[in-house]
């Protein structure tokens, strides 16, 4: 019996096709994988079911009855929960809240009970709060290991995404849609997650779609595999079969990683200053110590890379060097001068700037706005001129969709339209936070054939980086993070041939 059927669905965003009609079916108690390229239609399909977007034609069948016309919190109702491609928690309330308030679709009692109390409503928490305990058990001590009144901001970056997969089961569905639940993690965190996708199923029952590009989890879990490309199914099937089909070899898997995409590596001598450095720091978040002791340097002209597993610095490193947080000890060096304590536009202006993680862009702002802000802060209008037509030069597609809302792009030409931003600033050092996350494979390629042509053009970039490999192979010089610590710090060269590396970052046996 067919859980979910999409009948002839399509969905436009001005000229833009979206969707085109589609057709897909879940049976119940299936696991189905749904892959594709950037600006495939993954994520806009979500959207669909989950009452976030209405199609412009074709229904939604879930269990007999049409989701057309239904808000996000009636989809729920009926039965389906969703997870999101950027975790998306209520980071000031505490780790049981969240999953208690997950749970308000299934509760009787409304304002009145809570304002006074009643017996009735004390009773419907009490369950509330077993249920919730109940459910955060399943992830063991990944999240029972905290203290559950703990904020949730508080949770590593993996925990998160346990944290919002929790979540979602606390809504009591029968469908679970996970949105690239394996992003940004390393293979040791992927390979606990995709055991645990399996134990939904097996465990709770749920019926589950994934979206996801990590082809070790699709591999695993699938039943069966859906391949969109262009809004379009293009095959269909067991992994092995939609791995081995041209169009989908074509269309989403691209090329192999080239040997040739390494540059020249930057020489250096010994009487340069570094253009940016940090001496000494330290960095806490309240009584957490985040940041111990790190010493690291980015020297003109430069491409250098800072790897580590989650939750052991780097993104805090990116903020301490661009002035949103603020060491507690030690030193951030810009071209000679100490500016520990100036702001972030201050170092902007001096030629620092940054591609954040998730792009971060104005999402309800067209292409050429977001790209104007980039240049806020410049005065010289030819200069402003000739950047963004470079821009253009290198990111064809940008130019395309200039006067598109930015969050009606993918996620791979969100990431182009962030790079785009951050050369409007005419920087000297690029600052980029994991690039290729949520990256289809081709556009990983593309990606960093992209950053290694800006870097040729004469910017010092510095990546933080899930993609060792990749990262690697264009840098000159890279750290490694473990714990707020720096414990390796070689040639890019070497890094690729220290075993260390291996399980300090990738989550591998040293001695592999």
């Amino acid at each position: 019996m067919n859980m979910l059927q999409i009948l002839d669905l399509s969905v436009t965003f001005g000229g833009l096709h979206a969707l085109r009609n589609l057709d897909f079916q879940v049976e119940e108690g299936e696991i189905v994988s749904v892959i594709g390229p950037n600006g495939a239609g993954k994520t806009t399909f979500f959207n669909m079911i989950s009452g976030m977007v209405t199609p412009t034609s074709g229904d939604i069948i879930f269990e007999g009855e049409s989701l057309l016309g239904l808000d996000p919190s009636q989809v729920t109702e009926r039965g389906i929960a969703r997870t999101f491609q950027n975790v998306r928690l209520f980071a000031n309330m505490t780790i049981l809240e969240n999953v208690m308030v997950a749970q308000h679709c299934r509760t009787d009692q409304r304002v009145f009970g809570a304002l006074f109390q009643t017996k009735a409503f004390k009773s419907e928490e009490k369950a509330i709060r077993q249920y919730g305990e109940e459910v955060l058990s399943f992830f063991g001590s990944r999240l029972t290991g905290y203290r559950l009144e703990q904020p949730a901001s508080m949770l590593s970056y993996a925990n998160r995404r346990r944290l919002e997969i929790a979540r979602a089961m606390a809504t009591r569905p029968r469908l679970l849609l996970l949105d690239e639940p394996v992003a940004g993690m390393n293979p040791r965190e992927s390979a606990e997650l995709t055991a645990l996708i399996g134990r939904l199923r097996s465990e709770w029952g749920f019926t589950i779609v994934v979206i996801e590009h990590d082809m070790s989890v699709v591999r695993n879990v699938s039943d069966r595999v859906v391949v969109l490309d262009h809004g379009e199914t293009i095959a269909q099937g067991s992994y092995d079969h939609v791995a081995n089909d041209p169009k989908v070899i074509e269309a989403y898997l691209g090329r192999p990683a080239q040997d040739e995409l390494a540059g020249e590596e930057a020489i250096l001598t010994g009487d340069q200053v570094p253009l940016l450095e940090l001496r000494g720091v330290n960095t806490h978040y309240g009584a957490v110590h985040i940041l111990k002791d790190v010493d690291l340097s980015i020297f003109p002209g430069e491409l250098v890379c800072l790897l580590g597993g989650n939750a052991s610095g780097k993104s805090t490193t990116l903020k301490t060097l661009l002035g949103m947080v603020i060491p507690t000890t030690g030193e951030v060096i810009l071209d000679g001068e100490t500016v520990t304590h100036h702001s972030t536009s201050y170092r902007v202006e001096r030629g620092v700037t940054m591609v954040p993680e998730n792009r971060r862009l104005f999402k309800r702002l067209s292409v050429r706005e977001n790209l104007e802000l980039g240049a806020y802060l410049r005065t010289d209008r030819e200069g402003i001129a000739n950047d963004l037509e470079r821009v253009f030069e290198m990111f064809p597609r940008v130019k395309e969709r200039l006067n598109q809302k930015s969050g009606t792009l993918s996620g791979g030409e969100q990431q182009m339209v962030a790079m785009g931003r951050a050369l409007m600033a005419d920087p000297r050092v690029l600052l980029m936070d994991e690039p290729s996350m949520g990256l289809a494979p081709a556009l990983v390629q593309t990606n960093f054939e992209l950053i290694q042509q800006i870097h040729e053009e004469g910017v010092s970039i510095f990546i933080v980086e899930q993609n060792a490999n990749m990262a690697l192979s264009i840098a000159d010089r890279g750290w490694v993070l473990q714990t707020g610590r720096v414990v390796l710090d070689d040639t890019a060269e070497a890094l690729l041939a220290n075993p260390e590396l291996r399980a300090s970052y990738l989550g591998e046996s040293g001695s592999a």
